[in-house]
């Protein structure tokens, strides 16, 4: 067992000792607080020790009363606060002094000392849940110092969300499209039939879901929802094809040759049979007696009847045949044919902040992550964040520019295989100081790749041989704030700067006003599809989303107006930090 006594001097004060009484029982040291007149009084006997120093060296003059009593109070140890960090709901991070916790933390620091609180936000809460922060319990920021002097308590408040993801089948669309709500949010949803379809029914799942006919429909979100739109096509008679008669000419008709169907009426012309007139036989020869008068029959005339044969005449002509032509149906107009879009599939690659960056393929209908390609690394395995992606149409190489916090060569131009997302660095953008670009396009009429500033105004050609960026001009709009850069088909350069759309001069690089954008956010890179429709990656930088999430837009090259096709997700998990963006055709 020791005992020792030890005199700490304050730097900024000779006179403020401060004692410390340590009793050491086996391997370990008990350390206690004296007043410090018993220290003085120790001190006198030689019984203290001070560190580094001789007695010498300490004040050798008389103290006051007032002087003492001041050492042993106000200048003693400074006090502790008990400090507990946590948060609600409980079980979400936060970090202190740089060390992250996810349970409640209870701290003794010195009074008065200063100290970083923080958290993330949003923090997934598994499948289809996260949870917002909204606030500190003393109203700091997301992340600040504090310096309490007394015990405090120190709570980090979050809302949480579920995410609604909203499809439907063939013969029509629903509404509102899938999107994070708020617990406990009641949401209408509706759906719209396409022509020639009717609506059938919802199928939903999730607590707070509906599966029904109606339309509309409410739900609240009690948990992650996923709500589909069934609909049915009409019963439509099939339409039977109209024969459209194209006449022929019909040759002249010959005179019709009357047909004389005579109802005759028979002429009866009687013949009378003459009476005979009785002859008597021959007497003979005598003296001519006086003739016997021979009695002469004279018929009674029969009136002969003639009946006049009226022969009626009723003339059926006989039609002469006319060629009757065939008729040849007329199928049904058919619709004007819609162009196939060229097929192509669009890449997205993370890099925002110094992340390591992954590359996905995304549906260029809704956003939703079709595949993930892998992690962004190089033949050595280290790991990659892209700023930018373009594919060069001649020679069949897609490009890529890391970010000016990547983990591997900051700001250089590289390589990337879009089918492993192997990394090949050509060379830095900037020697010996690095040119950190937001964004690359490339004409695809020249093959020429041009570069924007994330920093400041300069207009650049870039080497893709070397990847040295050469300034060719300004932009005149200060440094590209997002700066999502693109060259349609016919090589004309638009971008997008601090929610403001502008056409690129190639020449100059003046940046011309087309409109804004009218969204809440930046947007951090861009594309043109081969039908040349502008695609932009929406994200961070506004005043209504969170900085990490990403959004795919298109955008009206007229007007500047831009339009959310819908969020980046694999699944119901939203994919954070995305900062690049290219179509490959097919």
């Amino acid at each position: 067992m020791d005992n020792r006594i030890t005199l700490y001097m304050r730097a900024n004060n000779p006179l403020g000792f401060v004692w410390n009484l340590e009793h050491r029982e086996h391997s370990y040291f008990r350390c206690s607080r004296m007043p410090a007149l018993l220290g003085m009084l120790l001190c006198a006997a030689g019984l203290f020790v001070i560190p580094g120093k001789t007695f010498s060296q300490v004040p050798q003059r008389p103290f006051s009363v007032t002087e003492i009593e001041r050492q042993g109070s106000s200048d003693a140890p400074d006090a502790t606060v008990q400090v507990t960090v946590k948060t609600n709901p409980a079980g979400r991070s936060f970090t202190v002094d740089g060390t992250t916790y996810t349970a409640t933390q209870t701290f003794s620091w010195v009074s008065g000392s200063s100290h970083t609180i923080a958290t993330t936000s949003p923090q997934s809460g598994g499948t289809g849940v996260q949870y917002v922060w909204t606030k500190w319990s003393d109203n700091g920021a997301i992340s600040h110092s504090v310096a309490p002097t007394a015990n405090t308590t120190y709570t980090a408040t979050f809302k949480t969300q579920y995410f609604l993801t909203m499809t439907h089948g063939t013969g029509g669309t629903v509404s509102p499209r899938s999107v994070w709500k708020n617990s406990g949010t009641v949401v209408s949803i509706s759906a719209t039939p396409a022509n020639g379809f009717s609506f059938s029914n919802w199928a939903g799942s999730g607590t707070g879901s509906y599966s029904g006919p109606n339309n509309p429909a409410s739900i609240t979100m009690s948990g992650p929802i996923t709500e589909t739109g069934t609909f049915t096509q009409s019963s439509t008679p099939t339409p039977t094809a109209t024969a459209t008669f194209t006449p022929t000419p019909t040759p002249e008709s010959p005179t019709p040759t009357a047909t004389a169907t005579a109802t005759a009426t028979a002429t009866a012309t009687f013949t009378p049979t003459p009476t005979p007139t009785d002859t008597p036989p021959p007497t003979p020869t005598q003296p001519p007696p006086s003739p016997t008068p021979t009695a002469t029959f004279t018929p009674t005339p029969t009136a002969t009847a003639t009946a006049t044969a009226t022969a009626t005449a009723t003339f059926t002509p006989t039609p002469t045949p006319t060629s009757t032509p065939t008729p040849t149906p007329t199928e049904p107009p058919s619709p004007t044919p819609t162009p196939t879009p060229i097929q192509a599939v669009l890449y997205t690659a993370s890099g925002t902040d110094g992340v390591a960056g992954t590359l996905y393929t995304v549906d260029p209908a809704t956003g939703l992550v079709i595949t993930t390609v892998g992690p962004l690394h190089d033949a050595a395995n280290n790991l990659y964040g892209l700023t930018s992606l373009k594919y060069h149409p001649t020679t069949g190489i897609l490009y890529g520019v890391t970010s000016g916090q990547s983990p591997t060569n900051p700001s250089y131009l590289a390589i990337v295989d879009p089918a492993t997302a192997l990394v090949t660095p050509i060379g830095p953008n900037g020697t010996p100081s690095p040119i950190v670009l937001t964004d690359i396009a490339i004409d695809p009429t020249t093959g020429i790749m041009y570069g924007i500033s994330g920093f400041n105004q300069k207009f650049y050609t870039v080497n893709t041989a070397t990847g040295l960026a050469t300034q060719t001009g300004s932009t005149g709009i200060g440094f590209a704030n997002g700066g999502g850069f693109a060259a349609d088909m016919t090589g004309a350069l638009f971008g997008i700067s601090n929610f403001t759309f502008y056409s690129f001069n190639k020449t100059s690089g003046a940046a011309t006003l087309l409109g804004p954008t009218n969204l809440q956010n930046l947007v951090k890179a861009a594309d043109f599809s081969p039908s040349n429709v502008f695609y932009g990656l929406e994200g961070g930088g506004g005043v209504i989303d969170n900085k990490h999430l990403r959004w795919l837009d298109t955008c009206d090259v007229t007007t500047g107006t831009c339009t959310r096709v819908g969020q980046i997700m694999v699944g119901a998990i939203p994919v954070q930090d995305l900062d690049a963006l290219a179509f490959i055709p097919q």
